[in-house]
């Protein structure tokens, strides 16, 4: 019996070793696992906000870097593609009608060829890329422009969309008199904004236009998903519509 005590004793004591052994490599190992998913994820984010400022960087030193090599974001235009360009007639703003001929550089769909900026600090657009084209990918990258738009600076109706979670996420906040300026390779174009409007999403007149009416239509609409101001999928969307102020071309 005392062997029997004596041999249990043994294995207890051996048994509560390895737990201790155990318990200090967990106290031990557990810290450093962590520590190490904390390095991991910084260092995620750190390198996502290098590439950022990379890009940031980028246009502090030359604001038009972004806009003069849009093919070099474009998975859609072959890289060695000719800018295109061509004279249009233009309807000068506040005039009778009066027409005249600027270059306009024309994008490529996919193209970044311009910058929106609301002079409205809790609108929070400022400098904001815009891409011709309204795919999926394009929304997750900037402000896309509906394809079956005006030209920016050309005569007619130009439509701008952008996510409410994203770089629309304060569209609400922007006033009738706010200017919106518009910076594209070939001129600066400014608008003023004169009304908002709420919809459902059925009702789209104010993303198409008449191309015959006299006077011409010539002003620039934004808009984006209306959730009473909070972000997310709705069936109403925010319309903002701005007329055009002035139009200034290089060419």
């Amino acid at each position: 019996m005392v062997r029997k005590e004596v041999k249990a004793s043994s294995s207890d004591a051996n048994k509560l070793k390895k737990n201790k052994r155990t318990s200090v490599a967990v106290m031990v190992l557990t810290p450093l696992l962590v520590l190490a998913l904390c390095l991991s994820i910084m260092t995620l984010v750190s390198y996502k906000k290098f590439i950022e400022l990379q890009g940031y960087a980028a246009i502090a030193f030359n604001e038009n870097a972004h806009l003069k090599n849009p093919s070099e974001d474009n998975k859609y235009r072959n890289a060695d593609a000719l800018p295109m360009k061509g004279l249009t007639k233009v309807t000068v703003p506040d005039s009778e009608n009066k027409t005249e001929q600027h270059e306009i550089i024309y994008p490529y769909y996919g193209d970044k060829y311009a910058e929106l900026t609301v002079k409205n600090d809790k609108a929070g657009i400022d400098k904001e890329p815009v891409y011709w084209g309204d795919s999926d990918d394009l929304l997750a990258k900037g402000v896309v422009q509906s394809n079956y738009s005006a030209y920016i600076g050309a005569t007619g109706r130009v439509v701008l969309a952008a996510h409410n979670h994203t770089y629309f996420r304060y569209l609400p906040n922007i006033l009738v008199g706010d200017q919106v300026i518009l910076k594209t390779d070939y001129g600066k174009f400014t608008y003023e904004v004169t009304e908002t409007k709420v919809l459902p999403d059925t009702d789209t007149s104010l993303l198409y236009y008449d191309v015959t009416a006299d006077p011409p239509v010539d002003d620039l609409i934004l808009y984006t998903c209306w959730n009473n101001g909070y972000m997310g999928l709705s069936d109403q969307r925010l319309y903002v519509i701005c007329k055009v102020v002035s139009k200034e071309y290089k060419n």
